[in-house]
């Protein structure tokens, strides 16, 4: 049997089947009886013509497939010539995506990358000298906000000293004013003035120091003594304006704070871009006595480790396995810390920094006080939680470094104690993780 037999007989199979779907397709379509029955004619038609050949249904089937390959295969040789002239010269264009790794196992390196980034040791860290470098946009500012939150937030009544050149200026649409801590007592901003501080801080230590020898010397008790916050940010920049003279006078500061601060209830943090040698500032002795923070682009320059006691060797291996990360995995920061005299992969976790500061003793707020009316139907027994519903406040807000809450908490417990009860107790009641019942420290 020729090919041309063969394709003869396809082709009528496919004619027969043609005729059973359109017969078919009719009668499914037809809204009128003679439409029922003209498509009942087609389908018959086509079952005559089927009986006579003596094909099966499965020829009709396998046929009319057939003979539609036949006619797609003649199209393509057709065409050939002309679409080679297309295929035959392609731009070669580079992508990644032909090694890119299957969704489920870059979700699963995320896991595992986030699982390495360990963020218990801040809380630690936050009471310790330090040193915080971050390149821009690495958050540097945002970190050092953190960090004088945490002092605040331990010491209310602590001392606090910020040097900062660049006062005012961000990288966001907000201007770094430190909480709106007041510009010469707390805040400088002139290079003289950030010396003044530190060497003023200096003295302290040294006094401090004094003092406690003399007191266990003559068998007294070892005093106590407020806690001092140095921080300067951008301390490159302002040891640049200082003269030779002074900047010796820096280091030999700085140098006493960092050996003795801590045992004198001193601490010290420095914000800078860089750690390179020459580029630091400080001396590579010093850095061995303080804590260093690495945040995401500065983690990944190896200059900024050259100042570090770690060999070069390990120093490699921790950039090396650094460089994967992303800048933040499930809202955990990636950095590298010189912490603990160790060199390792860390995490920083949220940082929250939405802190309206309030002096001690500062007085209810007048609308805080026009609240009484709508509060004393619900004494004695009013808790925070209740009071703060009353008078419409948002339970995301309800935290106690909020200014209106940590009001109208004072106002529920002079209220309660004018109806001889203490406020109870919000034992199975709804409270943020920062909410504490305890006294405040904004």
């Amino acid at each position: 049997m020729s090919k041309q037999t063969d394709a003869g007989r396809n082709a009528e199979k496919a004619l027969i089947g043609l005729l059973y779907v359109g017969g078919l397709l009719w009668m499914v379509k037809a809204s009128q009886i003679w439409g029922l029955l003209l498509g009942f004619g087609v389908m018959a038609a086509g079952e005559v013509h089927r009986s006579r050949k003596d094909y099966g249904y499965t020829d009709v089937w396998e046929g009319s497939v057939a003979a539609v390959n036949e006619v797609f295969d003649s199209s393509n040789a057709a065409l050939h010539p002309v679409t080679a002239r297309f295929t035959g010269a392609k731009q070669r264009v580079v992508t990644g995506a032909l090694k890119q790794l299957p969704l489920g196992k870059t979700l699963a390196k995320r896991v595992e990358q986030k699982a390495n980034l360990s963020t218990d040791w801040m809380p630690e860290f936050a009471k310790r000298s330090s040193v915080i470098v971050g390149e821009s946009d690495d958050g540097k500012t945002h970190t050092l906000l953190w960090r004088l939150k945490a002092f605040i937030e331990a010491h209310p009544e602590g001392e606090i000293h910020i040097g900062d050149i660049d006062y005012g200026s961000s990288h966001g649409k907000r201007p770094n004013t430190w909480f709106d801590l007041p510009l010469g007592s707390v805040v400088h901003t002139d290079p003289s003035e950030i010396l003044e501080a530190l060497l003023l801080v200096d003295t302290e230590v040294s006094e401090r120091a004094e003092a406690t020898k003399t007191a266990i010397a003559a068998k007294k008790a070892k005093p106590t003594f407020k806690p001092i916050l140095l921080l300067i940010d951008e301390w490159v920049s302002t040891v640049d304006y200082w003269r030779t003279d002074q900047r010796e006078q820096a280091l030999k500061a700085l140098k006493n704070i960092t050996h003795r601060g801590l045992k004198q209830a001193v601490q010290v943090v420095l914000g800078m871009h860089s750690l390179a040698v020459n580029q630091s500032a400080v001396p590579k002795g010093l850095l061995q006595h303080l804590e260093v923070l690495l945040l995401w682009r500065a983690a990944q320059n190896p200059d900024n480790y050259d100042n570090l006691p770690p060999s070069r060797a390990t120093v490699n291996t921790v950039v090396e396995a650094f460089k994967p990360y992303p800048q933040a995995i499930g809202g955990v920061r990636a950095c590298v810390a010189y912490f603990d005299k160790r060199l390792s992969i860390r995490g920083i976790p949220h940082l929250d920094i939405n802190v309206a500061l309030i002096a001690p003793g500062e007085v209810v707020p007048a609308w805080i006080a026009e609240q009484v009316d709508t509060l004393r139907p619900h004494l004695p027994g009013l808790t925070y939680t209740k009071a703060w519903s009353l008078v419409g406040g948002k339970s995301g807000d309800r935290r106690n470094n909020n200014p209106g809450y940590v009001a109208l908490k004072a106002l529920v417990d002079q209220l309660n104690q004018a109806a001889q009860t203490g406020p109870p107790s919000d034992t199975g009641a709804e409270k943020p993780d920062s909410l504490s019942e305890g006294p405040v420290s904004a």
